[in-house]
Formats: C-alpha cells, sequence, structure tokens
C-alpha cells in the first residue's frame, strides 16, 4: 500500500524485575531494594508485588496490541467493491500526498491514490514507450488516463476540511475538465447543481482525518463510497454515465489540475 495507515510503531515497555532482597544482595535491586532492607521483609514483598503486577500488566498490554495488529493487517484493508480485475506492477498504479501552502506553512491535506486495470495499464505502458523523449508524454499519459475503463480512485484525508469550502473547489476542478473540453456543457451544469446535494450528509459533521472517498470505474459505471476513519460507510451512490466517469477522471488529469502532474511522474518513482 502506497500510504500505509500506520508508517511505524514503537511500543517500548519498561519494569522492574522481580527480585526479593536478602541480607547483603540490596544493591541488586536499586533504590526500592535498598528500601526494602531498611523496611523490612514486609515492605519487600509488597515491592515484589507490584512489581511483577506492572511486568504482567505490560506484557498484557503488548500481547494485545499484538494479536490486532495480527489480526487485522493494513494490506488487508476490506473495500466495498470490487479490485481483483485491477493490476499489478509498472503503469498500474499512481499515488501523490497533495498539500497546501498559507502564508509561510505548508500542511498536508489528504494522499491521492489511482489505480488501473490490465489494458489501461498497458496503454499507459505503451504510451511512455512510444513517447518516451518527447514534451507531450505528460499530456498523452494523462489522456490516456482519462479514457480508463477499469479504475479505483482513493482519496485519504489528512485534516478536517469544512464541507463548503470542498464543494467550492470540487467546482473549480469541474470547471477545468468542462473547459479542457472533456465534458458537455450541458454535463457540467448538471454537475454544479448537482454537487451541494451529494455532499450535504458532511454538513454537521465537515470531513474528518482518516475519512476516505472511494471511487470504482467499471465501464461506464462509477461507484462512490464515502466513509469515515472508523470503516462506517456515510454515503453510497452508483452512476451508470460515460460523461461522470469523464468528470471524476478528469479532475485529477486535465491539464489545468492541481493534481496532474503528481500523479503522472509518481509512474516513474515509484
Amino acid at each position: 500500500m502506497t500510504y500505509p495507515v500506520i508508517d511505524y510503531l514503537s511500543i517500548h515497555f519498561m519494569y522492574y524485575p522481580a527480585c526479593r532482597v536478602s541480607k547483603g544482595d540490596a544493591r541488586r535491586c536499586g533504590t526500592i531494594g535498598v528500601l526494602s532492607k531498611a523496611r523490612g521483609n514486609g515492605l519487600s514483598d509488597l515491592g515484589d508485588a507490584l512489581r511483577t503486577r506492572r511486568y504482567l500488566l505490560a506484557r498484557g498490554v503488548f500481547l494485545v496490541l499484538l494479536l490486532a495488529m495480527v489480526a487485522v493487517p493494513a494490506s488487508a484493508e476490506e473495500l466495498p467493491f470490487e479490485t481483483a480485475s485491477l493490476s499489478e506492477g509498472d503503469f498500474s498504479g499512481m499515488s501523490m500526498l497533495y498539500r497546501r501552502s498559507a502564508l509561510f506553512l505548508r500542511f498536508d491535506v489528504m494522499t491521492l491514490d489511482v489505480r488501473f486495470g490490465p489494458e489501461d495499464a498497458n496503454r499507459l505502458r505503451e504510451v511512455a514507450a512510444a513517447d518516451a523523449e518527447s514534451a507531450r508524454l505528460e499530456h498523452r499519459l494523462a489522456e490516456t488516463a482519462i479514457e480508463a475503463t477499469n479504475a479505483f480512485v482513493r482519496l485519504r484525508f489528512l485534516r478536517e476540511i469544512d464541507v463548503d469550502h470542498f464543494v467550492d473547489e470540487a467546482r473549480k476542478s469541474t470547471r477545468r475538465v468542462y473547459e479542457a473540453g472533456i465534458i458537455e456543457h450541458d454535463v457540467y451544469v448538471d454537475i454544479l447543481r448537482e454537487l451541494p446535494g451529494w455532499y450535504g450528509f458532511l454538513e454537521d459533521r465537515n470531513i474528518q482525518s482518516g475519512d476516505e472517498l472511494l471511487y470504482r470505474v467499471q465501464g461506464d459505471t462509477l461507484h462512490s463510497v464515502y466513509r469515515s476513519s472508523t470503516g462506517r460507510i456515510l454515503q453510497e451512490q452508483v452512476r451508470v454515465s460515460a460523461s461522470h466517469r469523464l468528470s471524476l477522471l478528469g479532475s485529477y488529469f486535465a491539464p489545468k489540475s492541481e493534481f496532474r502532474r503528481g500523479l503522472i511522474r509518481s509512474l516513474f518513482t515509484d
């Protein structure tokens, strides 16, 4: 997976081994042992019990975490639709981290992953081989990606986003798709009218960090799912429309898209 849920996990447990202080041997248990010797066997037994309890508790917590990680590995993440027909290997996927700037700050907004089926991956490979030295390579690859008919798109949000701001950005993206001639004017107008309703369910919560927006393209069928960071599906829609498929993929690969260059470059760097 390009952007795993858990990149690195470090668990540190510190505990004192159970020990019983005997005459002339207090220093082996450090300060606690010295105090135990000074105050008698009763305190020594209590210290032993507390240290043993800490050790058992730490070991129990570690085992629970370990079992949880084994039981639900990140690579076995369930998706709400079929992805077995997607390709693996070169030219089968693109990915990028999308960031925005505000004053002197840059912050992560979301990760974006696009995967393709074997036929579409082969077309991308053929274009790259034929135009390897061409200045038009990025454009040709983007055109090929827009025409894909077997694809999967995942947006994973990394921060809270106001839903009204998100809808505004979606309008701008759709306009870029229209201006590039990818969709007709009537389709453009329809999408602008429908956008607020598509994301109306987010009005009371906005987009939260960890939420995902998933799309599955199969032919002209576009299956979209919005799910929370806990895996709960908040919205699911299915549309059968070549125009909606082109609008979706065009929003990532149209000439003025903010995602196009990063995604295309990832074909040669991932």
